[in-house]
């Protein structure tokens, strides 16, 4: 993802935050009173808080498909995917073999 899939992951963070705090707040609301309030705010912590994290991580951490590198006078990038290597040449970036 370069500049414009970073936005798009922001977009999508944050539309998931929402969607899992208007869920939380109607979980609990309705759950209010009830016995099974804790069981459904423990399950919430449990499952929706990592997901959150993991969603968090992969927009702000781990935003690029591609890592580059500089090799002698050439540059390369390295699709963090799949490995795969192509160096910029004055054509545009040709991938490397093997």
């Amino acid at each position: 993802m370069g500049v414009g899939g970073r936005n798009i992951g922001i977009l999508l963070l944050r539309a998931l935050v929402g969607v899992f705090a208007l869920i939380v707040i109607g979980l609990l609301s309705d759950m209010a009173g009830r016995e099974g309030f804790q069981t459904v705010a423990l399950v919430v912590l449990i499952f929706g808080v990592p997901i959150v994290a993991v969603v968090a991580f992969v927009v702000y951490v781990w935003p690029t498909m591609w890592r580059y590198e500089k090799i002698g006078e050439t540059v390369a990038r390295i699709r963090r995917y799949d490995g795969t290597t192509e160096v910029l040449t004055p054509r545009g970036w040709e991938r490397m073999p093997g």
